[in-house]
């Protein structure tokens, strides 16, 4: 059950090919976790996903989303798959799946 007081917000850039790779250009701009709730939430994981895998999998440990707070995370670097990316030769739709959890518990999931 996902918990609509916590959103998760991103700023992503809409188109990557395997130059953002080479010269470290960052596919992720922003991420926000926005708490609009009365609890705090202590030990959350949001994990980043990629469908079909064009990124390598993220995980960032949170230890604590206070009420009505919200929290910019600093280190939003993510490494693309430059095998994949390599192999590929035309255009293709990806997502980006966010899921940020607590003891196994979803709170919120984003797909973009």
């Amino acid at each position: 059950m996902q918990d609509k007081n916590i959103a998760i917000i991103i700023s992503v850039i809409p188109k990557l090919n395997l130059a953002f790779q080479q010269n470290s250009l960052p596919l992720i701009t922003e991420i926000e976790l926005r708490n609009s709730s009365q609890q705090s939430f202590r030990d959350l994981e949001l994990i980043l996903t990629s469908s079909p895998g064009f990124l390598i999998e993220r995980t960032w440990f949170i230890d604590k989303l206070a009420a009505d707070t919200q929290v910019i995370l600093e280190d939003i670097r993510v490494e693309l798959n430059a095998e994949f990316l390599r192999a590929i030769h035309e255009s293709l739709l990806g997502e980006m799946t966010f899921g940020l959890g607590s003891n196994s518990h979803l709170v919120d999931r984003l797909v973009d």
